[in-house]
């Protein structure tokens, strides 16, 4: 209904110049569209949205519709697009004054930087989120935005543990420390849900950390209650416990789990062009002794994650030589009117000269009848 119904509100809205009705009705139908995976339809209302908040001038509003806006960018992996529209939503974040929105957008900002591969990034805009939470005295976004930092923190460990080993162990102690914070918050929260992402992110701790027998018992409780998860959360905690399986020296355990994530996984990410999903679906082909699949995605793994890097650093110079121009442009003003004073002092000067005489710097003739004119209103004479 908010697909059939809302542009004609938004019509309406934005006929009469109500542009936060406009704004909000654009985005809902944005949103239902996104449900309904009609991409063009999800990116066209989202960027009216965008437009009306700006008319409006309320940068609240406008971050929301930036932040969906990316995200719909992201999902159909224009990369370009979809950090510009980071970047505006970065750019007027400072405008947002409401704690909790900022931590809102922050979280959303950091949920598509994780989505498009760059966990570094995305990690810090949980922190940034983490601690606004913290501020507020929000325990139950605590929990929520301090577990979404150790998925990514463990993500960012896995993609960096190859090249950067002294890193990823520095991260790995950070993110036992940070369990530490968590375990006692959703004790006390009490709610099923944040128990399950608990038990996954408390298994990937003590996996990082080279423990996997541990890491191999909290997974096994977790799957043994068949939570209802989504099936691409369930498949990659089966990775998890193959893993864990492989590193304790059971191999015909490990093939077993990972047959689990691969029917799991069959069905929710054979169309996904996730990055992660690439990475995780990388991750079953090579548990399973399928190599060459595991090299392929693998490969186009990181060659979307190499086409995240340029659009980025494309991005950055393009605003760079943006700004360098309106520098330029100001620096050749600033020049243009210093030359334009040079010649304006010269003429008064040339006109000083014409009209004195050198050698006392009296009125000689000319400037005597040029100053009898002004004050005659242009008559002269002679006498």
């Amino acid at each position: 209904n908010v697909a059939d119904e809302g542009p004609a509100l938004f019509r309406a809205a934005r006929d009469r110049g109500d542009w936060g009705v406009a704004s909000d009705a654009a985005l809902c139908v944005g949103r239902a569209c996104s449900n309904l995976s009609r991409a063009e339809d999800a990116l066209r209302w989202t960027q009216e949205s965008a437009q009306a908040a700006q008319q409006l001038g309320d940068a609240e509003r406008e971050c929301v519709a930036w932040g969906q806006l990316a995200m719909e960018q992201a999902r159909g992996d224009q990369l370009a697009q979809a950090l510009d529209a980071l970047g505006e939503m970065e750019r007027r974040l400072p405008e947002v004054h409401r704690e909790g929105a900022v931590r809102a957008l922050l979280g959303s900002m950091a949920a598509t930087l994780y989505g498009m591969g760059l966990t570094a990034p995305a990690l810090q805009a949980y922190e940034r989120a983490l601690a606004i939470a913290e501020a507020e005295g929000e325990p139950g976004q605590v929990v929520t935005l301090r577990t979404n930092w150790l998925v990514v923190a463990n993500e960012h460990r896995r993609l960096i543990e190859g090249e950067d080993p002294a890193s990823a162990m520095a991260l790995a102690r950070r993110m036992e420390r940070e369990l530490a914070l968590l375990e006692p918050a959703v004790a006390a929260l009490d709610a099923p849900r944040g128990h399950w992402r608990l038990a996954h992110v408390a298994a990937a701790v003590r996996a990082a950390a080279g423990r996997p027998a541990e890491a191999a018992a909290v997974l096994q409780r977790v799957l043994d209650g068949s939570p209802a998860l989504p099936a691409v959360l369930l498949s990659s905690l089966w990775v998890d416990l193959a893993k864990a399986r492989r590193a304790l020296g059971e191999p015909d355990r490990a093939r077993e789990a990972a047959l689990r994530a691969a029917a799991l996984a069959a069905a929710a990410l054979s169309q996904s062009r996730r990055s992660l999903h690439r990475h995780l679906r990388a991750e079953i082909a090579e548990l399973q002794g399928r190599p060459v699949e595991a090299r392929a995605l693998h490969k186009r793994f990181h060659q979307r994650a190499r086409a995240v890097l340029v659009a980025a650093v494309e991005t950055r110079l393009e605003g760079s030589l943006a700004r360098l121009s309106a520098l330029d442009a100001g620096v050749e003003n600033q020049r243009l009117r210093a030359q334009n004073q040079g010649l304006a002092e010269g003429v008064a000067r040339m006109s000083a000269l014409a009209a004195t005489n050198p050698l006392t710097e009296l009125f000689n003739r000319r400037g005597f009848e040029a100053d009898l004119q002004r004050l005659g209103g242009g008559r002269t004479g002679r006498v």
